[in-house]
């Protein structure tokens, strides 16, 4: 099966994650996950959230076992609680628009929204480029230990593990998915 996006990546998600009932792709864009979860049939509903419709690939917003939601991040209230939450490459985007403290709070609302597992990756300090979540970053944290300490220590005594998924290079670092494992809700 071939996909867009980054396809390592993709692929390494699916095989953590496996066959689930329901998954949400938070920050979803255009769709490449949520679809590869869909037409790899791992998923029954799967659920995207994105800022901009416009932003999605058509032909995911007509799968009827897609739910699609428009809406800021910072703003929405999760209709529900999903097995599995994709939340890579979002957090830092919050950050450099909200800051720290919005950051954090959305951060609590995804992982209030996620029954058994987060996958989980964000921009790190001394990434290249002239994004703003590269000058943000270093406002908020001395560094990466720092950094990914607070958002894991937000998780709480929903904890149970933390497992590498793939390590991605991007933008002179080394950016790691996480497969985060949480003490079921329900």
């Amino acid at each position: 099966m071939a996909y867009l996006g980054n396809p390592v990546k993709i692929n390494a998600i699916l095989k953590a994650v496996g066959k689930v009932d329901t998954l949400i792709d938070i920050g979803c864009n255009y769709g490449f996950t949520a679809r590869a979860f869909l037409e790899s049939n791992l998923v029954k509903k799967c659920y995207g959230l994105e800022l901009k419709k416009e932003t999605v690939n058509p032909v995911l917003l007509k799968n009827p076992a897609f739910t699609f939601y428009e809406a800021d991040l910072t703003k929405f209230v999760f209709p529900q609680i999903y097995e599995v939450g994709i939340y890579t490459a979002v957090y830092h985007r919050v950050l450099e628009m909200y800051g720290k403290e919005t950051a954090l709070k959305v951060w609590e609302k995804v992982i209030s929204a996620c029954n058994k597992t987060i996958i989980f990756e964000t921009g790190l300090i001394g990434e290249k480029g002239k994004e703003k979540f590269i000058t943000e970053l270093p406002k908020y944290y001395s560094s990466n230990e720092e950094y990914m300490g607070e958002i894991f220590s937000a998780i709480g005594d929903r904890l149970v593990s933390i497992e590498e998924v793939i390590k991605i290079p991007i933008r002179g670092v080394v950016r790691t998915v996480y497969k985060i494992n949480l003490l079921e809700l329900i």
